[in-house]
């Protein structure tokens, strides 16, 4: 992940958490709808919660503590994923690092199926962690460009299925081709690599 992207995510992560300050002369009753506050629930013009106490405001002191914690977080986190970068640092992509994929479009309307064969892509690690392929919505889109672009496909549901195994990969293959089969998909295409081939994004 590139600095400025993370950078972006983590303004993105702060803004969601901004709390806001919202001044209601309103009081939501038990069935959702709007009342305005009497005169009597609201003695010395101090408002009250429904066992009776006073409700504690939020001052905009109370609010910079919250985005300071908050920014704390984030820091904590950028920490770790720098952390992460340097052990990938110590430890590089070579070409002894392998991933298997295939790539399955669907479309519901008319049964129709197009599916790759298995692709074998270097330089690919899976996630220690959670053995996702990184990237893999980039994938995704590479064949949904080719199915929209080449063939003119237009209501393709996409999913792509890997595996550092090549075995394993093959086995959901033909283990694919059959569920859908059975499923009464008459109308099955295989895209040959030659025709179609996934690209590790940059």
């Amino acid at each position: 992940m590139s600095m400025k992207r993370l950078r972006y995510l983590l303004m993105l992560s702060l803004l969601m958490f901004l709390p806001a300050i919202v001044v209601a002369q309103e009081s939501v009753t038990t069935t959702g709808s709007l009342q305005p506050k009497a005169q009597n629930d609201m003695p010395n013009g101090k408002a009250k919660d429904k066992n009776g106490a006073k409700a504690k405001a939020l001052t905009p002191a109370d609010s910079l503590k919250l985005v300071k914690r908050r920014e704390k977080a984030i820091a904590q986190q950028q920490k770790k994923v720098e952390k992460e970068a340097q052990k990938e640092a110590k430890h590089p992509l070579s070409a002894k690092d392998k991933v298997y994929l295939f790539g399955v479009g669907l479309n519901f309307n008319d049964s129709s199926l197009y599916i790759t064969e298995v692709q074998e892509l270097s330089y690919v690690r899976l996630d220690k962690k959670t053995r996702f392929l990184p990237s893999r919505l980039d994938y995704s889109l590479q064949f949904k460009e080719y199915l929209e672009g080449k063939l003119g496909l237009k209501n393709e549901t996409v999913s792509i299925f890997f595996s550092d195994k090549k075995k394993k990969a093959s086995k959901w293959f033909y283990k694919m081709k059959k569920r859908y089969l059975d499923m009464g998909t008459t109308n099955m295409h295989i895209v040959e690599t030659e025709r179609f081939q996934f690209k590790k994004p940059e």
